[in-house]
């Protein structure tokens, strides 16, 4: 009778890890975690998205960032061409598009987003890296 319990509990463990593995994750998160998780997604082939307008992005970008226009055309085409098994690290202005652009790509089948909660605004009051306009 305890062989089967061990042997059932081992089973349970195993399937329970692998449901973890396979689970969906999508989470807006402060400028610290998001910075945290950019750094430890570095070899994992992550990608980072802005959804700002051209005049947004003009002010400046995380450095690495892929720019795809919320408001453009054929945004859900662009964004349906990026690899959904890769993390995603996507950020507005303020963190209201990317939030909109993380429940498409969730109904998209991706699997790993983080939203920059309040955006690049404040990702830069922060003093986070980012790239400097061109003056």
């Amino acid at each position: 009778m305890i062989r089967f319990w061990w042997i059932f509990g081992v089973i349970v463990l195993f399937s329970s890890s692998i449901y973890a593995q396979n689970k969906a994750f999508y989470m807006s998160v402060d400028a610290t975690t998001f910075d945290q998780e950019l750094k430890k997604n570095r070899h994992k082939g992550r990608i980072i998205l802005d959804v700002r307008t051209s005049r947004e992005v003009a002010r400046g970008k995380i450095p690495g960032a892929t720019v795809i226009d919320y408001y453009k055309r054929g945004f859900k085409q662009k964004l349906a061409q990026l690899d959904k098994n890769r993390p995603i690290f996507i950020y507005c202005a303020a963190g209201v598009r990317s939030l909109w652009a993380m429940r498409k790509m969730k109904k998209m089948g991706f699997r790993y987003v983080f939203n920059l909660k309040y955006g690049f605004e404040d990702w830069r009051k922060k003093n986070y890296p980012f790239t400097k306009p061109k003056q």
